[in-house]
Formats: C-alpha cells, structure tokens, sequence
C-alpha cells in the first residue's frame, strides 16, 4: 500500500476541503439569520467560557444595549464583541465576514499547481459580491487566509463551521488515505438557485 507523506499542496486540500465538508448545508447566511445570531455565534467561539474584559480580563460584565458593546464592571472599559480580534476596527459587518469566509472556504478549490493554490477567490470577487471597495476587499481576504489557512488560529472557520464531520476510523489524518477519502467524498457544489445568488451576491 502506497503510504507516502502528502506534498504541501496535498495537504492544503486536505486542510480546506475538511473545512468545506463543515459548512452549513443550506448556506452560512441562512444558518444565521439575523445580526443576533451571528453576533452570538462570533461570542462564543471567541469566548467558550464567556467573554471577558480585553483591557482587564474580568468576566464581570455589563451590556450597552443602545450600542451592543460590553461594558466591563471593574474597570469600566467599552468593547465590541470584535474588539481586539481579527475583525477590530473593521468597516465591513459581520455578515460581510461570514459570507466572505464561506466563499474562500466554497470557492477555492486549492488544485494542483501553485498558482491554484494561492488563488482560491480574488480580493475583486469579494468586493463585487460584497458591494466594498477593492482595497477593503484585498485586506479582508488576506485576514481571512491567514486566519482560516493551515496554522492559523482558525476563528472565522471555527464561527461559521459548525457540522461535525468525523474522519473514518483507520484513517489518519493528513495522510495519503485521508487525501484519497475526501477527494472520493467531495463533489462540487449543488446548491439551489437561493443559495446559489447569495453567494454571487
């Protein structure tokens, strides 16, 4: 049995077809709904044991609801639930986020060349579809990569990933039988004419 190890670009699709694997059948931007629910699903991926004061570190927190920032009750510090993050200071809402996060994970098949490995979408897709400008579109995209990428810290995919898909057992993961299990199980994408115009925008 062939048993070599996975060449780099191998392993790249490994990594984002196991992300795409755990993308909301029916879409990221019907999965969440509204404002609130993305807010609360942002909340408690940052914080799983409930956010914290990012000047202090306290957990005795109050809500501006006027504003929808934390308020913190030591130190009385005002913070976004983005505040701090990869999304701090962002003109682009948290829906723009998610949908740009879920086109890079949908839409990038990361191939087998170089080239298609650094492609996935472009900075001028996500601002045609997001309706921002290129500069903004060319900033989120490079954050996201990093984020989402191998080795990065994962928050945006962890925020919007949330089916729960197992390897086989047998199957080790990054290995040449996992390449070959997600490449049999992957197809392209089918999704209805709803889903479909969301993501072209």
């Amino acid at each position: 049995m062939n048993s070599r190890e996975l060449t780099e670009i191998e392993l790249e699709n490994v990594h984002w077809w196991s992300l795409e694997r755990r993308l909301p059948v029916e879409g990221v931007e019907r999965y969440f709904r509204t404002d609130k629910d993305r807010r609360e699903r942002f909340i408690k991926v940052r914080w799983p044991d409930g956010p914290v004061c990012i000047k202090c570190g306290s957990g005795n927190l109050g809500i501006v609801e006027t504003r929808a920032v934390f308020q913190c009750k030591e130190c009385r510090h005002q913070f976004s639930p983005t505040a701090g993050s990869i999304l701090h200071r962002s003109r682009v809402d948290l829906a723009g986020w998610f949908r740009a996060a879920e086109m890079i994970i949908r839409e990038g098949d990361a191939g087998f060349s170089e080239y298609s490995r650094r492609y996935r979408v472009s900075s001028q897709t996500l601002a045609d579809r997001l309706g921002i400008e290129y500069v903004a579109a060319h900033r989120l995209r490079k954050i996201l990569l990093a984020d989402m990428g191998r080795g990065g810290a994962g928050l945006m995919s962890e925020v919007i990933c949330i089916v729960t898909s197992e390897t086989p057992a047998g199957i080790v993961p990054d290995s040449l039988a996992h390449f070959d299990w997600l490449f049999a199980e992957r197809s392209p994408p089918s999704f209805d004419e709803d889903i479909l115009r969301t993501l072209m925008g």
